[in-house]
């Protein structure tokens, strides 16, 4: 009996050997099973052996690595767009971060706002290690250059015609915050959210800016009526100028028309002067004396000569000559 328990126990032990190692050569095919990882199409990998970057690019696929301990690998999206609120308001609502209660504007007045900010990550290998909370260094990056451009400003131009400026400064300059510090972050648009004065003094700023649209619109309407004014009266200038030369013409053409008579009359003057003496006094006279016939005789019935007559009424009836028999 003792010979058949010691045979069962030997079969025993022997089935155990066999069953431990299959459980080893399992753990061991899993183990080595554990190496392999899928990368994303919107990520990025990077290889650590023993704590130390071997690859910092690694592309979207299946890949190999020596299971952990030896090598881990982290993966990025670098594809993704991420988004973060920043601002300034007095209770902090809406933004996660609240460095200061409000902005000082240049002319030293106060500001609420919040920004949303789009980035993405453009170096794995720097997000992922140079920076041990690359999210936290953004938002107080982000809030200090939200100060900074915002005290460059005065709060007109912030509240109106200045945001679409405000923004691009300060994607300029959180970026090149950023790349000194080496973040592997890349800004792809800063908008804002809200920008108003305290809710003390909102009234007041409501009714400067409705008192500077309204301005804007009476501008708008003065250059309008302006446009419309300004070529009439240039028509009508031209039409007197026209209108001018042609009277200027008329006048110098009649008036040298008066000099060449004129000088017609000269000449013939010169050579008759006694006849045109004459001859000027009778036009003086038919001027002077409208109702006055003027009756030249160079004789009379008789044969003798006569001097001028004035004659007032109807002309007198002149005597018959006798006929010649």
């Amino acid at each position: 009996m003792l010979g058949e328990f010691g045979e069962e126990k030997r079969l025993v032990f022997r089935n155990l050997d066999r069953i431990v190692g299959g459980v080893l050569l399992a753990l061991l095919a899993l183990y080595l099973a554990s190496g392999l990882y899928v990368v994303q199409a919107n990520e990025e990998g990077l290889l650590r052996r023993f704590g130390v970057l071997r690859r910092e690019t690694i592309a979207p696929g299946i890949h190999y690595r020596i299971p952990w301990p030896v090598d881990v690998v982290d993966k990025v999206k670098i594809k993704e767009v991420k988004r973060i609120e920043v601002g300034f308001s007095p209770d902090g609502a809406g933004a996660r971060t609240v460095m200061l209660p409000y902005c000082i504007t240049s002319d030293s007045n106060i500001i609420h706002n919040r920004f949303v900010i789009q980035y993405r990550i453009s170096d794995p290998a720097r997000y992922a290690f140079n920076c041990a909370n690359p999210e936290q260094l953004l938002r107080e990056l982000a809030g200090a250059t939200i100060i900074k451009v915002m005290a460059a400003r005065t709060v007109d131009t912030v509240l109106t015609t200045g945001k679409r400026e405000v923004e691009l400064e300060i994607l300029k300059e959180l970026q090149l915050l950023l790349d000194r510090q080496e973040t592997g972050i890349s800004i792809s648009s800063v908008e804002t959210k809200l920008v108003e004065p305290p809710r003390t003094v909102s009234q007041a700023f409501k009714d400067v800016i409705n008192a500077r649209e309204e301005r804007s619109t009476m501008i708008h309407e003065a250059e309008n009526y302006r446009n419309k004014v300004i070529p009439e009266a240039k028509a009508k200038a031209m039409r007197i100028v026209e209108e001018a030369e042609a009277a200027r013409f008329q006048r110098v053409s009649a008036a040298q028309g008066e000099s060449s008579r004129f000088l017609g009359i000269h000449e013939k003057q010169v050579r008759a002067p006694r006849v045109i003496k004459e001859h000027l006094f009778l036009r003086m006279v038919e001027r002077v004396l409208p109702r006055v016939k003027v009756l030249v005789l160079a004789t009379d019935a008789r044969g003798k000569p006569i001097k001028v007559q004035l004659v007032r009424g109807a002309l007198p009836t002149l005597p018959q000559l006798p006929s010649a028999p």
